[in-house]
């Protein structure tokens, strides 16, 4: 993890100079705390910077860290997906079973693309022995080279998760991108994710 590395927060264009600092603020927070998905905190430990390094994977920096931090992966209760961040083991009952990547030719769907096509409203997205997840909304990038959801969980303290997922050494990775008090704050990084520009202020999370 690259947590020393001086923040860099000029990807989030869109926002302006105080939202920016509240995101490095809060991504110092996060690298102090090992809150889990079921305690109703941070579905782990997360920063900003490695979804910004997601979406811009074309460095060899970003290539270097995505190495490092496969060693956060935990085996999940489905086959084919791993966790990251996230260390409740859980099942994901929507992740592709028995893709035939050697059979695809370059025009053919990719893994991503057919996870993407299982990932509706209302249908659970993850669950484990603290409760599941139902899927609010899921968009695959515009590179398609990972997807962002949002989900709502009824019984937690912070009700409202986003989910990174990548596609990595054939399996799908599902890396926790923390949790919300309020939707509006989970619909703002679910924007900022998918590298679009948010025009709805600030949030809840943003001066915490």
């Amino acid at each position: 993890m690259l947590r020393n590395h001086k923040q860099d927060t000029s990807w989030m264009r869109p926002t302006n100079k105080h939202e920016a600092n509240n995101l490095t603020k809060r991504q110092e927070q996060w690298l102090e705390k090992e809150n889990t998905l079921q305690s109703g905190g941070s579905m782990g430990e997360w920063a900003f910077h490695k979804l910004r390094e997601s979406a811009r994977h074309t460095t060899q920096s970003y290539t270097d860290d995505r190495k490092d931090e496969s060693k956060y992966n935990v085996l999940s209760l489905t086959q084919g997906a791993v966790q990251r961040y996230w260390r409740t083991p859980a099942y994901f009952p929507l992740c592709p079973q028995n893709l035939n990547l050697k059979n695809l030719d370059s025009s053919a769907m990719n893994p991503l693309e057919s996870y993407q096509a299982n990932l509706q409203e209302g249908k659970i997205f993850s669950e484990d022995q603290y409760g599941r997840h139902l899927i609010l909304k899921a968009e695959l990038s515009k590179d398609k080279d990972f997807i962002i959801v949002q989900t709502e969980n009824k019984e937690a303290l912070k009700k409202y998760y986003l989910c990174q997922i990548i596609y990595e050494k054939n399996v799908f990775v599902h890396i926790s991108m923390g949790s919300y008090f309020d939707q509006n704050g989970a619909e703002k990084y679910f924007t900022l994710a998918l590298g679009k520009e948010w025009s709805g202020g600030e949030v809840f999370e943003d001066s915490c």
